[in-house]
């Protein structure tokens, strides 16, 4: 798991802004990774239903 994935996963439990601080990202960075489309590679690693 990436370290933005790791701040999705637990933005509820702590605020981003802190997970973000612990993990030495960027708030801006994390928003943009999130707004981000998915990649070929990813959608080729997705299992066929």
């Amino acid at each position: 798991m990436n370290r933005f994935a790791f701040i999705e996963q637990h933005g509820g439990d702590v605020p981003t802004k802190r997970l973000c601080q612990m993990l030495g990202v960027t708030s801006r960075g994390f928003r943009a990774w999130r707004s981000r489309p998915i990649s070929q590679r990813q959608r080729d690693d997705i299992p066929p239903v």
